[in-house]
C-alpha cells in the first residue's frame, strides 16, 4: 500500500494510535518499544511484531497483515543485517513513532509479542504532517515479506 497517513488520521485519541519511542531494534521487524498508554503513563517496555497498514485499513480481515523481515541467523543473515541497518537508518533508537495494536490469535501472536502497525516520519520520505507505515515500506523495498499471524 502507498497510503500516507496524515496527523489527523494518526492522532492517538481519534483513531487508537499511541505515541511510542523506539528503544532498540532486535531485527528489522522486532523493535523494543516504550509505548505511552495515556495520562502520562508509559506501558511496559517490550518487543512487538510488525504488521502492515492493512491491519488498520481492513480491521475485520487481519489474516494476512503480518510482516516478516529477513532473519539475522542462518541463510538469511546477510539480508537480515541489511534490513536491520535500513530500519536503524529510518528510525534510530530514541525516535518518536506512532503504533496501533490489536489482540491477535492467543492475544499476542507469534512468539508472545503484541502485534503493531508502526508509523514514522522521515525528513526525506515524508512531508510535514505525513506518516509512513514501516511494514509496508520494508515490503516495498524487498526487506520483508507478508506473513500470517
Amino acid at each position: 500500500m502507498n497510503h500516507r497517513w496524515t496527523d489527523a488520521e494518526s492522532t492517538p485519541f481519534l483513531t487508537g494510535w499511541r505515541p511510542a519511542e523506539v528503544l532498540w531494534w532486535y531485527d528489522a521487524d522486532t523493535p523494543m518499544l516504550r509505548i505511552d498508554v495515556g495520562f502520562g503513563v508509559d506501558g511496559p517496555k517490550g518487543y512487538v511484531r510488525l504488521l502492515t497498514e492493512g491491519a488498520v485499513l481492513t480491521p475485520n480481515d487481519k489474516t494476512d497483515d503480518g510482516v516478516d523481515a529477513w532473519e539475522l541467523r542462518g541463510a538469511e543473515r546477510t539480508l537480515g543485517l541489511t534490513a536491520k541497518a535500513r530500519v536503524e537508518e529510518l528510525i534510530p533508537a530514541g525516535s518518536k513513532i506512532r503504533v496501533w495494536s490489536f489482540k491477535g490469535s492467543g492475544d499476542t501472536g507469534k512468539y508472545g509479542r503484541w502485534l503493531c502497525v508502526i508509523l514514522f516520519q522521515h525528513d526525506v520520505l515524508t512531508d510535514e504532517g505525513e506518516w509512513l507505515s514501516l511494514g509496508d515500506l520494508l515490503m516495498r523495498e524487498g526487506h520483508a515479506e507478508r506473513e500470517q499471524y
